[in-house]
């Protein structure tokens, strides 16, 4: 299944917004290995977590 969840806490973002949930945007930054630590995993389980069906947008 292509599924996970995310708590955003007291945001609620509106349908169409963008969210940023791994890597850098502007100001806000989000790193794997942070998430992993929180959840006391290592960031190639998160990485390979992510299903192949999911679009990535790599940027320089």
């Amino acid at each position: 299944m292509d599924q996970f969840m995310v708590d955003f806490k007291d945001t609620v973002p509106t349908e169409g917004e963008e969210v940023l949930l791994i890597g850098e945007n502007g100001k806000d930054s989000i790193r794997m290995e942070t998430i992993a630590e929180n959840i006391q995993l290592t960031p190639y389980v998160i990485a390979t977590a992510i299903g192949g069906r999911t679009q990535r947008i790599y940027q320089d």
